[in-house]
């Protein structure tokens, strides 16, 4: 199918279709990239390995993005205090770091920034009217789970579900998340991926959202399709290239 389709994703229908009527067009703000990478962090209660692939990564970018597009958040410098204050203005969002999916009470999953955990519910409490494209460089980002929750979006007024063991399908995750906080497009992973492919995905992905004068976050799904396809043509093992998804429109 990879030959003949682009695919994309949607946790649930009603997501889609909320997607579907909030036009693109209306929005006008600047680019602004909000870039977290985490290449080592230390957490109570939590073993946690490091990513030495994150400053590449965060190098990549810094040679695509424009500087003055680019907000850089950094090791020490990616709090939570600190991201949650940039996150209001950016119209794309970048993290490369570790996240942990809580199978249990989905609102405790959390991407591990600077000595904290930036929870789910936390993030939920945003609304972000000019977000276009998040990328979650993180390990299962992109995983379900078999519980039900349901919890207050505001932005929407309505409720939304945090998965149903009746409908897997639409279960809700950390990139789910990010497509209720108003986020066009998504891409995240379905499992743990190796820290060494972040920087050649990331390239590929962000050549392409500015590689034309008009930034717009639907050409990532196209972007990702297209390394994922060069990957698989050297024949990388599958575990390397099948983990990255795409969300949203």
């Amino acid at each position: 199918m990879h030959d003949y389709v682009i695919s994309t994703y949607a946790p649930t229908l009603g997501l889609l279709r909320r997607k579907q009527i909030k036009p693109q067009e209306g929005r006008s703000k600047a680019v602004a990239v909000l870039a977290v990478g985490v290449s080592k962090t230390i957490i109570p209660k939590m073993i946690i390995s490091p990513l030495p692939s994150v400053k590449e990564e965060m190098t990549v970018i810094k040679k695509i993005v424009p500087m003055e597009s680019l907000v850089l958040l950094q090791d020490e410098m990616a709090t939570k205090e600190n991201i949650l204050m940039a996150i209001k203005s950016c119209t794309s969002l970048h993290l490369a770091c570790h996240a942990y999916q809580d199978l249990v009470n989905p609102l405790s999953s959390a991407f591990l920034v600077h000595g904290e955990k930036l929870l789910l519910s936390r993030l939920l409490q945003e609304s972000l009217t000019d977000a276009e494209f998040a990328f979650l460089s993180a390990c299962q980002t992109a995983r379900g789970n078999v519980w039900t929750r349901w919890v207050q979006d505001a932005a929407a007024n309505q409720h939304i579900c945090l998965g149903d063991e009746n409908t897997p399908d639409e279960a809700m995750h950390l990139a789910g998340a990010m497509l209720f906080l108003g986020f066009r497009s998504v891409i995240a992973t379905m499992w743990s991926i190796d820290d060494a492919d972040g920087p050649t995905v990331t390239k590929a992905v962000y050549s392409a959202l500015f590689s034309q004068p008009k930034f717009e976050g639907a050409r990532a799904a196209a972007a990702l399709h297209r390394i994922v396809g060069e990957m698989r043509a050297k024949q990388m093992s599958f575990e390397k290239w099948v983990p990255f998804i795409s969300l949203g429109l």
